[in-house]
């Protein structure tokens, strides 16, 4: 599928032909602008929850360390957030945070349970 064509006028510069004008940066839109803030994205997050959302950060980047991969690869920050904010006491709750699918759930839900749990010194997978 192409997705760049190249215009006469492109051709043109191509041989030396003709000029190119620079526009002006167009400003952001309110559309383009960041959106909320991660922690307020992540509904009922509160202050209280920090604590276990940092031990929660400690542990992801423990299982991506122990698997060879990059943190955000094991769960996105959003996950931990909700994860931190609902305290999911089930395997099957955590299926209901965004971004645990059964493929994440089998690998690394039941260290994640654990930790939220106050089981958090069970061993890393092999």
């Amino acid at each position: 599928y192409p997705l760049l064509r190249i215009t006469a006028a492109g051709k043109a510069l191509c041989r030396d032909e003709g000029t190119v004008r620079l526009g002006l940066p167009v400003p952001p839109t309110k559309a383009l602008k960041k959106s909320k803030p991660l922690r307020k994205a992540a509904g009922e997050f509160e202050k209280a929850d920090e604590p276990l959302f940092e031990r929660l950060r400690a542990l992801r980047l423990a299982l991506a360390k122990k698997a060879g991969l990059p943190p955000y690869v094991v769960c996105q920050d959003y996950t931990l957030l909700e994860m931190a904010a609902s305290k999911p006491r089930t395997l099957e709750a955590m299926l209901e945070i965004k971004g645990m699918g059964e493929k994440r759930l089998q690998k690394y839900g039941r260290f994640f349970l654990d930790l939220i749990n106050g089981r958090g010194d069970a061993p890393l997978p092999d």
